[in-house]
């Protein structure tokens, strides 16, 4: 994969939906508009998105797995004070 068509799908991708591209972003991308010899499979693009769709999944994960625990430690804290 090219180094250009990584950095297309990871700004697609974007965790946050203001940072990803808008349509004439894409457009205009590098990628978009190389030679028919630079490009890839549809199967190497499905494999990419699969594995940063996995990556993004994990992430929520953790964040969701912080927030909770942080949470959980406000709760016990505030217990804690009513005494």
């Amino acid at each position: 994969m090219t180094d250009e068509f990584k950095d297309l799908v990871y700004q697609m991708m974007a965790y946050k939906p203001s940072d990803r591209l808008t349509l004439k972003q894409i457009e205009d991308h590098p990628w978009v508009n190389c030679r028919e010899e630079d490009m890839v499979t549809r199967e190497e693009v499905l494999q990419h998105m699969t594995q940063l769709k996995k990556k993004t999944f994990q992430q929520e994960i953790r964040n969701n797995t912080q927030y909770f625990i942080d949470g959980k430690q406000n709760e016990v804290q505030t217990t804690d004070d009513d005494f």
